[in-house]
């Protein structure tokens, strides 16, 4: 619901200190580099397998295939305008969340000046969409594809995203203990909704959103409701510093993952809890050592780009915090 750890300083104190434009500019900056550079290995890679025909297991030839050589299916997959899954499989959720940032920047632009302002003009933006295309003009949004686009069922999970921000600015927490409880019991109660497909015909067609996204915000609203009543191992910082990494880098690690425990015959050995603990083991690994070595070099090298190119044009450069 936070894409890709803490949400900008510059909208803090539950006011928006930053330009529509420079919001927009600071996303770009936070996910292109880093999604470019790893579109890039994957095409490598692909090259390479396909030049000696080495495709061992259904997952290696799923992420590195022939397909990904696409010359076209790469330009689209960098615009986040393909319609397939993109050089980067799990990259097809950036194009819902750069409409998401489109709709965040445009509406600072309008005037937001605070957050309760991005989180309901942004709702409503969401349910204006979602009523046109349950319409009779629905076929209009052909016309008009971030309609489409903007009522698509995950973006309500950005909502729950932006009201949990809201709740975290404005100190709207959980007494400890009802926070405490609700931590404890919401993942229980999750999979007892869903091993006992209680929840199947809540939402509709928005039933993931409704049922994952509600159940989510309550888990982070008890755990910032916590937050100052605990104090947290550093660990975890860095673990969510490197959440962009992780989410990248998890789809294109796993497949050697799998090719490694087959070769080996690991999997009558570990089982299905052991094969949980190594694949968090050696994603996160990779994703710590992308982040230090890969994300924050590329990160400090083009703030600093753009601050030099902002300094030129005669404009404060509102965008230049280190990355961590």
């Amino acid at each position: 619901m936070f894409p890709f750890g803490k949400p900008d300083a510059q909208l803090s104190d539950q006011s928006i200190k930053l330009t529509g434009a420079d919001f927009f500019a600071k996303r770009i900056i936070r996910i292109w580099p880093l999604y470019f550079v790893t579109t890039i290995a994957v095409i490598a890679i692909a090259a390479g397998l396909s030049y000696f025909n080495y495709y061992p297991n259904l997952e290696v030839a799923n992420v590195y295939g022939q397909q990904k050589l696409d010359f076209g299916l790469t330009v689209e997959s960098l615009t986040f305008t393909t319609n397939v899954a993109p050089i980067v499989n799990v990259g097809w959720t950036l194009q819902l969340e750069f409409v998401f940032y489109t709709t965040l920047a445009v509406i600072i632009a309008l005037g937001a000046k605070k957050i309760e302002h991005l989180t309901i003009a942004y709702g409503l933006v969401m349910l204006t969409s979602m009523i046109f295309l349950s319409s009779s003009a629905a076929d209009l949004a052909k016309y008009f594809p971030p309609i489409k686009l903007m009522g698509y069922p995950m973006m309500m999970e950005f909502l729950f995203g932006l009201i949990a921000y809201s709740c975290y600015k404005s100190k709207f927490f959980l007494n400890r203990w009802v926070a405490g409880a609700v931590l404890a019991l919401t993942i229980p109660a999750f999979y007892y909704l869903e091993l006992n497909n209680l929840t199947a015909s809540v939402g509709g067609a928005y039933n993931r959103a409704v049922v994952w996204g509600f159940l989510s915000f309550l888990l982070v609203w008890s755990a910032i409701s916590l937050e100052p009543h605990f104090s947290m191992p550093k660990v975890f910082n860095k673990l969510g510093d490197a959440s962009y990494s992780l989410y990248l880098i998890h789809w294109l690690a796993l497949p050697w993952l799998a090719l490694t425990l087959q070769k080996f015959e690991l999997y009558p050995v570990i089982g299905p809890i052991g094969l949980i603990i190594v694949g968090f083991v050696v994603c996160q690994g990779a994703a710590l050592l992308m982040h230090d070595y890969v994300e924050k070099p590329l990160g400090n090298v083009t703030n600093r780009f753009y601050k030099s190119w902002k300094s030129r044009l005669g404009e404060p450069a509102s965008i230049g915090r280190k990355v961590a």
